[in-house]
C-alpha cells in the first residue's frame, strides 16, 4: 500500500478507535503505532518521531515496557529522529533499546540489526571511533557465525574499513578496503563500489595522483555497468573531480599552509582549512564550473531535494567563493539554506555547516557584522546538536570571534579567543594545527586592542612552537614571524622590527620566491620599517 495512502486511512480510524474501544485499548495503541510508522515511510519523519515520542509513554503505562508493542514504538522512535536530523538523539534513543532487547533475550532477532543501525548512527553522530568499534565488534560475532565469505561478514567489513578511514586511519582503511577487494573478486556486484572506496582512501592517505588515476579508470566501468546518469557514476566523476584538483594542488603549491601574509584566510574547520595558510585551489574556477555542470545532472536524475543534489550546491557555493566570488556564493548559500531545513531539517549537520558557511560568504563579501549576527544564533544550535566539543562547534565558536573583531570590538574578540584556547588545548591538544592558529588569532586581537606589546610577547611564544610542529621553513611559521615583526614594531621599536624583516625577507625569497605575494609584502613592510626606524 502506498505510505502516504496507509497513513491518511489510518489516522482517519484513529479517532473511531478511541471512542470505541478507549484510548487505551492494545488495538487503540497498535493503531497509533502505525499511523507514526507510516507517517515516517510517507516522508514526514519528524511529524512521526512526536507521535511516537507521545506514545511511548502510553505504551510503557499501559502495556508495560517490556512489551513488544512498547519496544517496536521506541524503535521508530529512533529511526524517525535520526530521518529528521538528529542522529545523536537517536543513538541515545537506540543505545536504551539494545540494552533492553538483550537484557530480555540475547538471541532476539532484532538484537543484530539494532547493532548495526547503533553502529551507523554513532557515525553520523560525529563519532567515527566509537562507529568502528561496534561495526567491529558486530564482524567478529558474524564472522564467528556465518564465516568470512558470507555477505552480510562483506558488509560489516566494508563498515569497519569505512569509518577506519574517518576515524582519521585512511591508509588502513585503504588496506583494508582492497584485501575486501580481492576476497570480493572482478564479478561481484560491490567490486565497483569497493574499488571507489579503495581511491577514495587513497587520496585521503596522501597520494592524490594515485587517487585521481584510479578514479579516471573507474568512471568509464561505471558508465559502462550502472549508466552515465547513475548515482554511482556520477559520485565518482565528483571524486575524480576532487582528487584532480587535490593533485594540482599538491604539484603547484608552495605548501599545504601557504597563503599570504596580510590575512590567515579560512575559518578552523574539519579540514582545518583556517590554519596559518589555507591553500588555494589550483584551478577554483575550473572546479566551480565543474560541480555547476555536475550539479545539472544531479538536479536531472536524482531531482532537487536529493540529498546528494543539496550536498553538491553545498559544494558549489563554496567553489563559488573559493573563486573569488564570495557574493554570488552567499547568494547560493541563501537560496539553499531553506531547502536544506525543509528537506533534511534544521537540525541536520549540512543544514548547520550551510549557515555556517553563510555567514563565512558574507563576511568575505565584506559584511563582518552581518556574518557576526548570524553566527550568533547558529552558535548554541551547534553546541546542542553536536556537543559542546565537536570541531563544529569550535568552527563556529572561532568564526563568531573572528567577526566580532573584523567588525570593530577587537577586545571581544580577544576575550572570546582566550576562553576558547582553553577548550582547544584541552580537546586538540597543544600542538594541534588548529589550536595554533587560534593562538595566532588571539595574538593579533590583542595588538589590535591596543596592547601590542601582549601581542609580542603572544607571537615570541607561538613561533617556536611554529618551528617545532611545522617547520622553521614553512610558509606558515613565516606568516607567524611576520606578525611577531609587525607586533615589535607597532610596540616602538621599528629598529627590530626593520631587523626582523630583513632576515624573513630572505627566507621568503627563498622559500616561495622573489616575486610570491607573501614575499612582495614583506619587501614592503622592510622598506616601511626601515625608514621609521631613521
Amino acid at each position: 500500500m502506498n505510505p502516504g495512502r496507509a497513513r491518511d486511512q489510518l489516522a482517519s480510524v484513529l479517532p473511531d478507535r478511541e471512542r470505541d474501544l478507549g484510548p487505551d485499548h492494545p488495538d487503540t495503541l497498535n493503531t497509533r503505532l502505525r499511523l507514526a510508522a507510516y507517517t515516517a515511510l510517507a516522508g514526514d519523519p519528524a511529524a512521526a518521531r512526536d507521535l511516537c515520542a507521545a506514545l511511548v509513554p502510553d505504551m510503557e503505562r499501559v502495556l508495560g515496557a517490556d512489551h513488544a508493542y512498547t519496544l517496536d514504538v521506541r524503535h521508530w522512535l529512533a529511526r524517525s529522529t535520526a530521518a529528521a536530523g538528529d542522529p545523536g538523539a537517536a543513538r541515545d534513543v537506540l543505545a536504551a533499546l539494545l540494552s533492553d532487547r538483550q537484557r530480555l533475550s540475547a538471541e532476539h532477532p532484532d538484537i543484530l540489526s539494532i547493532r548495526s543501525e547503533l553502529a551507523t548512527l554513532t557515525g553520523r553522530a560525529g563519532d567515527p571511533a566509537g562507529a568502528r568499534d561496534l561495526f567491529g565488534a558486530l564482524l567478529r560475532d558474524r564472522q564467528r557465525v556465518l564465516g568470512p565469505n558470507h555477505p552480510d561478514t562483506l558488509t560489516l567489513r566494508s563498515e569497519v574499513a569505512l569509518y577506519t578511514g574517518r576515524a582519521g586511519d585512511p591508509a588502513a582503511a585503504r588496506d583494508m578496503f582492497q584485501r575486501l577487494l580481492r576476497d570480493l573478486g572482478p564479478f561481484h556486484k560491490d567490486t565497483l563500489i569497493t574499488r571507489h572506496q579503495v581511491a577514495v582512501f587513497t587520496g585521503e592517505a596522501g597520494d592524490a595522483a594515485a587517487a585521481r588515476g584510479l578514479f579516471a579508470e573507474l568512471v568509464p566501468r561505471m558508465e559502462r555497468v550502472f549508466g552515465a546518469d547513475h548515482r554511482h557514476t556520477l559520485a565518482a566523476r565528483r571524486q575524480l573531480e576532487r582528487f584532480t584538483g587535490r593533485a594540482e594542488d599538491a604539484a603547484g603549491a608552495d605548501d599545504p599552509l601557504a597563503a599570504p601574509v596580510q590575512e590567515w584566510q579560512g575559518v578552523l574547520g574539519t579540514e582545518d582549512s583556517s590554519n596559518p595558510g589555507a591553500p588555494q585551489r589550483a584551478d577554483p574556477a575550473r572546479e566551480r564550473d565543474q560541480l555547476a555542470a555536475l550539479l545539472r545532472d544531479w538536479q536531472r536524475v536524482l531531482g532537487p531535494d536529493h540529498p546528494d543534489t543539496l550536498d553538491t550546491r553545498l559544494r558549489l557555493a563554496t567553489s563559488t567563493a573559493g573563486a573569488g566570488d564570495p557574493a554570488a556564493a552567499r547568494e547560493q548559500l541563501a537560496a539553499l539554506l531553506p531547502d536544506m531545513e525543509r528537506v533534511l531539517g534544521v537540525d541536520h549537520q549540512q543544514t548547520l555547516d550551510t549557515r555556517l558557511r553563510l555567514a563565512r560568504s558574507t563576511a568575505q563579501a565584506g559584511d563582518p557584522a552581518a556574518a557576526r549576527d548570524m553566527l550568533v544564533p547558529l552558535l548554541p544550535d551547534v553546541a546542542r546538536v553536536l556537543s559542546p566539543d565537536h570541531h563544529g562547534t569550535l568552527t563556529t565558536r572561532h568564526e563568531l570571534a573572528i567577526n566580532t573583531g573584523r567588525a570593530g570590538d577587537p577586545a571581544a574578540a580577544r576575550d572570546m579567543l582566550a576562553a576558547q584556547l582553553l577548550d582547544m588545548e584541552r580537546v586538540l591538544g597543544a600542538d594541534a594545527r588548529s589550536t595554533l592558529t587560534t593562538r595566532h588569532w588571539l595574538a593579533r586581537f590583542t595588538g589590535e586592542a591596543g596592547d601590542q606589546v601582549a601581542a609580542c610577547d603572544l607571537f615570541g611564544a607561538l613561533l617556536p612552537d611554529m618551528e617545532r610542529t611545522l617547520g622553521p621553513d614553512n610558509p606558515s611559521t613565516l606568516t607567524t614571524r611576520h606578525w611577531l615583526a609587525v607586533s615589535i614594531g607597532k610596540a616602538g621599536d621599528p629598529a627590530a622590527a626593520q631587523d626582523q624583516f630583513a632576515a624573513l625577507l630572505r627566507d621568503s625569497e627563498r622559500v616561495l620566491g622573489p616575486e610570491h605575494p607573501s614575499t612582495l609584502a614583506r619587501r614592503k613592510h622592510l622598506d616601511d620599517w626601515a625608514r621609521q626606524a631613521k
